[in-house]
């Protein structure tokens, strides 16, 4: 069985959380909102660097 990793995990908890904000908090789905991106942004940044280490071997 694959393990996700924790990015991934922070990711899903943070897209449910906006969910469950939407209807009613402003501010802190916005605030989940940009950290949802910034993490999403930094797992992709993290598995291109991967990539570019295994391309080179």
């Amino acid at each position: 069985m694959n393990k996700a990793s924790p990015l991934k995990l922070l990711e899903i908890t943070l897209l449910f959380l906006i969910l469950l904000s939407s209807p009613s908090l402003e501010a802190s789905k916005n605030i989940l909102l940009a950290s949802f991106v910034m993490t999403t942004f930094i797992e992709q940044l993290i598995a291109k660097s991967y990539t570019k280490i295994d391309s080179h071997r």
